[in-house]
């Protein structure tokens, strides 16, 4: 993700990726309110805009969500993307959020605090059409897949 101001939780998922004729299988590798870690992505597709589709191990969790990767990287020999979810609804993030928060509350309770994790838009001070992530280049890929788009 383009920033780590939001809390993460490691979860145990496969995603499905698609973009395009693109459609790839990821480990999930971890989960906040704005975004995921995905592994084994094989192709470096830093701004690509992406649709993934998941669910927890357990079935406590499903996602369904438009994302942009915003970041790609080598971690441990196995290629990750950082992705960012992308004008996510209101039900969808409060989700998130509760499964994060009661992730976290299981590990430590006092890094569940509600005020830590509080549901709201992913990026309040972000305007409609803009990148979520204030980074130069990661809004210039943005615009460019919201071109693609239109």
């Amino acid at each position: 993700m383009s920033d780590r101001r939001d809390p993460r939780v490691p979860i145990d998922a496969v995603a499905r990726v698609r973009s395009g004729s693109l459609e790839i299988k990821c480990r999930v590798v971890d989960l906040s309110v704005r975004g995921m870690a995905l592994e084994t992505c094989p192709h470096d597709s830093l701004g690509r805009f992406v649709r993934v589709t998941a669910e927890v191990a357990d079935g406590s969790l499903r996602l369904d969500m438009d994302a942009i990767v915003v970041n790609s990287k080598t971690v441990d020999g196995e290629k990750r993307w950082g992705v960012e979810f992308h004008d996510p609804m209101q039900h969808q993030v409060s989700r998130i959020a509760d499964y994060v928060r009661d992730r976290l509350a299981a590990e430590s309770p006092e890094k569940a605090s509600e005020e830590t994790l509080a549901p709201g838009e992913p990026d309040p001070s972000a305007k409609p059409g803009q990148a979520p992530a204030t980074d130069p280049e990661v809004q210039r890929l943005f615009e460019k897949a919201l071109n693609s788009l239109r």
